[in-house]
């Protein structure tokens, strides 16, 4: 069976870039994986590409998470219903965006952020 996806990943972090990257390839080798250190090139990813899920860290440096999960769901697009995965601890809440799921720790083996991305991905098929 092809579990063929199309990711996002944006970190500050070139470890936690790669991190999630390697168990990204690993659970689902077959799929396209894109990076972006840089939360607004993230965004404009999204204008051009549609993805089955993002992953973002929730210590962005240009803006603060909810800015770039709404600048993902303004693009007026299928993005609009791509799940967002949000890695740490966040002191704020997103209820007016939809598809939004936040795990607090994102580099456990075999850690909660891998089942949110699987939950996220299935909300979209």
């Amino acid at each position: 069976m092809d579990f063929s996806y199309k990711f996002l990943i944006v970190s500050q972090s070139s470890e936690v870039l790669e991190s999630i990257s390697q168990a990204l390839n690993t659970d689902f080798p077959q799929s396209i994986i894109h990076s972006s250190e840089d939360p607004q090139d993230a965004v404009d990813f999204c204008r051009a590409n549609i993805y089955d899920l993002i992953i973002a860290d929730s210590q962005l440096s240009s803006m603060d998470v909810a800015q770039f999960c709404a600048g993902v769901r303004g693009q007026e697009n299928d993005n609009l219903s791509t799940g967002i995965l949000i890695l740490g601890n966040t002191a704020f809440a997103l209820d007016q965006l939809s598809h939004v799921m936040f795990t607090a720790n994102p580099l456990v083996a075999g850690g909660e952020y891998l089942q949110s991305a699987k939950i996220l991905i299935s909300m979209k098929d």
